[in-house]
């Protein structure tokens, strides 16, 4: 801050990033999801809720930047999420689950980021 004749001023100086996506691997693609963990209860009939039901995935992050994974729907329910990596190596990811189970069993869904990244599969068992 410095005053020159009675006026007073500063200089703001703001530093940008470019708004980039991710460049990541999911832990066991393009087959069955490393490590995945389903927590939760899943029962037919019963809304999801994106906080209680979730599964957590394992990638490896080889690009800061953003991300929306998400999985097709599957006996009227889905998982997704969007989110910025802010570092490489290896994280843990979690997918929030929405929509009502329909009927019993089990359920196989594929992670979906697009840019080119593989998935992995997983199951989610409705009671």
């Amino acid at each position: 801050l410095s005053t020159n004749g009675g006026v007073s001023g500063c200089t703001v100086i703001v530093n940008t990033t470019a708004n980039t996506n991710a460049a990541f691997s999911f832990a066991g693609a393009p087959g069955t999801c490393s490590g995945a963990v389903v927590s939760g209860t899943y029962t037919a009939g019963t809304p999801l809720n994106v906080s209680q039901n979730t599964v957590s995935l394992t990638v490896n992050v080889t690009t800061p930047g953003n991300y929306s994974i998400s999985t097709g729907t599957a006996n009227g329910i889905f998982f997704a999420h969007t989110g910025t990596f802010t570092s490489t190596g290896v994280q843990t990811i979690t997918l929030e689950g929405n929509g009502t189970p329909l009927t019993a069993g089990v359920n196989t869904f594929i992670t979906q980021a697009g840019g080119g990244i593989t998935g992995c599969v997983f199951t989610v068992q409705i009671n």
